[in-house]
């Protein structure tokens, strides 16, 4: 499943029964950013975030924000 946009709250990841370790963020692209310890470049190519229970690719970047990720359950 494809998340929602960058802004998406956390909870989205109910879609994949996953729970999200509680920290200093309220999206999705500010856990990520959290997870990679910086904010990927947009030239980057696909950058991957992995947890124990999810697989996040960061497919697209514009203007320091991630604005398109792809989930995959692990």
């Amino acid at each position: 499943p494809q998340a929602p946009e960058h802004g998406a709250l956390l909870s989205n990841n109910e879609n994949l029964d996953v729970e999200i370790e509680e920290g200093d963020y309220d999206t999705l692209s500010g856990y990520l950013v959290e997870k990679l310890g910086r904010i990927p470049k947009e030239k980057e190519k696909k950058t991957v975030v992995e947890t124990p229970e999810v697989t996040y690719k960061i497919e697209e970047v514009k203007d320091k924000r991630i604005v398109k990720v792809k989930a995959c359950k692990n």
